[in-house]
């Protein structure tokens, strides 16, 4: 038995005290709402573990959906072990494995087989699988789905590897006919070339340089111009054109970069199609403008964008539950309850526990999973659809955007990356900015394209529309043995409430954790601190001040990412799996790995 407490746990839908009891077989027994002292369960003895975290924050642990771990046939990329002892000390308790680039693909069920055979006794993280649709696997796809896949990737564009083509419509729409009824998600890397498009040639599509390139292969610029948001746009309008072979479908959009897709993905939804999409750490972070050229390590597909596209992908993500009905995230609880409904159905979700109306915070909604709710946001995961590669063909000493492999590996990161983004977009003095981020940053100053009196308010405004108003009036501190707190303030000189920090902590949950597991199907047992599911925690000094990523912090097999150098706020105290510490910043990770394979059949 296991007991965990402190004033800083997030259940309920908020930050606040309480105590985790977790059982022997790694399962949350109780969450109660007070704090406890080691004293109330002084007469179980050495049959209970008591931790008392303090200021630290007790949250759920990162569910990362979208996780290449290239094992069999690519180990020299990635492997299980070296991607999920970096998911570990990253406070990711969870990965969903995609169907590439390992050899075989997972797109039959011998193949998954053999993932399967391959991952056995080497996760430091519980680790879920994700199947492919490519031409002529139709027949396969049930059987996948009875072994325990959680649900099908395809690609529209070439893939970058041979063993995993892309589909063209016939082939969606085969794949959509035998998913149609099923408890799954149908997802798609979503680039394909339009029919009229500038004269980039058919050779994109299969990442060579464009027949009229616009630049040097070595200049950034060319590589993104290569591929325009158009590419995102034709391909997500031509899936929700096909969802009417499947209306009862889940429908999903891999790693979404294109923010001018966003408004059709919206249309989309409100017309009734499952649809949803997911965005990823680097889109969010680094900007297009400030990418060095050469800087191969900073190239994926579909490409990074420009600050403005950034700045309309944070807009989607936080705010994007605005244009769908739901009532004014000003109004207070008392107001929600007597306001006359617009009449959408999203302004029917029922309210958490601290009056929050998002469509997030329940996780169902007029007897619908969150991602069957016709209503609602599109853009609710990011993910870090961490893709390595070996030095070579990452090609850093060539710099050649077009010869070189498209993925940025960050698998572990995401809490401190979005962590330390959300802090900045808050107007947080000492900005980790360019000047003082080091070689990994290539951050712009924010487009200052709205005229907002107070930055700090409009941006807490947004996060907290997930959460609610909470006016528990509970200062920071410090806790014995733990350290103390930082006191943050802002360009305006003001400090922010606790709320307001409690507010980021809780959107990052939600995007990360919550509606990932809501994503593959594993709300039951993942996502929140609930009675009955898994106890998977990340303990998180949100405090931390600010330093840089070091090559010796990352666990990767090769050590190449754009975030190393970059300096990160937070630091990931411990990440526990079912009960279990299995990495603690002071000593490491744990000596065995205690992750388990998901194979259970989804069942929503």
């Amino acid at each position: 038995m296991r007991v965990i407490t402190g004033r800083r746990i997030l259940y309920g839908g908020q930050i606040q005290p309480g105590t985790i009891i977790i059982n022997d077989a790694g399962k949350i027994d109780a969450v109660l709402p007070h704090r406890s002292s080691a004293a109330d369960y002084a007469r179980l003895g050495d049959r209970v573990k008591f931790d008392d975290y303090g200021e630290y924050v007790v949250m759920p642990g990162l569910v990362d959906a979208h996780v290449h771990l290239n094992e069999p046939g690519r180990t020299d990329w990635e492997g299980f072990r070296t991607g999920t002892m970096s998911a570990a000390a990253g406070g990711v308790t969870t990965v969903i494995d995609m169907p590439l680039n390992a050899i075989p693909p997972t797109t039959t069920l011998e193949n998954f087989k053999r993932k399967i055979d391959a991952a056995q006794g080497q996760c430091w993280v519980d680790v879920a699988f994700w199947g492919g649709v490519v031409p002529g696997n139709s027949k396969d796809l049930l059987p996948l789905i009875d072994a325990g896949i959680r649900g099908f990737k395809c690609f529209m564009i070439d893939s970058g590897v041979d063993e995993f083509p892309a589909v063209n419509e016939n082939d969606i729409i085969e794949a959509m006919s035998v998913l149609a009824d099923q408890p799954t998600i149908l997802m798609f890397h979503a680039e394909f070339l339009p029919p009229i498009s500038s004269s980039v040639g058919d050779a994109v599509m299969h990442s060579q340089p464009p027949l009229q390139p616009t630049g040097p292969i070595t200049a950034y610029k060319t590589f993104l111009e290569s591929r325009p948001p158009s590419f995102e746009t034709y391909a997500i309008s031509m899936i929700c054109a096909l969802a009417k072979n499947a209306p009862r479908l889940n429908l999903h959009v891999v790693h979404l970069s294109a923010a001018e897709a966003l408004q059709t993905l919206e249309d989309a939804r409100a017309d009734g199609i499952r649809i949803t999409a997911e965005t990823c750490f680097h889109y969010l972070t680094f900007a297009a403008e400030s990418i060095p050229d050469s800087r191969t390590d900073l190239k994926c597909c579909p490409p990074i964008r420009t600050a403005d596209n950034q700045e309309s992908l944070w807009d989607g993500l936080i705010r994007s539950v605005e244009n769908k009905g739901i009532l004014s995230r000003r109004q207070s609880f008392a107001n929600v309850q007597t306001a006359a409904f617009s009449g959408s159905p999203s302004s029917l979700t029922p309210p958490l526990s601290n009056g929050s109306t998002s469509p997030f915070g329940a996780q169902q909604s007029m007897g619908l999973t969150q991602s069957q709710q016709p209503f609602g946001p599109v853009l609710r995961t990011v993910v870090s659809d961490h893709s390595p590669c070996t030095p070579e063909l990452k090609g850093l000493s060539k710099g050649d955007f077009f010869s070189s492999w498209g993925g940025i590996s960050s698998v572990g990161l995401g809490l401190r990356i979005l962590w330390t983004e959300c802090l900045r977009r808050a107007g947080l003095e000492e900005d980790i900015g360019e000047e003082s981020a080091g070689i990994g940053h290539y951050h712009p100053p924010l487009p200052q394209k709205k005229a907002v009196p107070n930055p700090r308010k409009a941006f807490f405004d947004s996060v907290s529309m997930f959460t609610g108003s909470n006016t528990m009036g509970i200062s920071p501190g410090s806790s014995p043995g733990r350290s103390p707190g930082r006191s943050y303030s802002f360009i305006d000189d003001t400090t922010p409430t606790e709320q307001e920090i409690n507010d980021i902590l809780l959107s990052i949950w939600r995007w990360t954790s919550y509606n990932t597991s809501v994503q593959s199907g594993l709300i039951h047992r993942k996502g929140s601190l609930t009675e009955g599911k898994d106890a998977d925690i990340v303990v998180f000094d949100a405090t931390f001040a600010d330093e840089p990523l070091l090559l010796d912090q990352v666990y990767y097999k090769n050590k190449i990412s754009p975030y190393v150098g970059m300096r990160l706020r937070g630091r990931v105290v411990e990440t526990i799996l079912g009960g279990n510490t299995i990495y603690e910043h002071s000593t490491g990770l744990s000596e065995t790995p205690l992750g388990s394979l998901i194979l259970e059949r989804r069942v929503s």
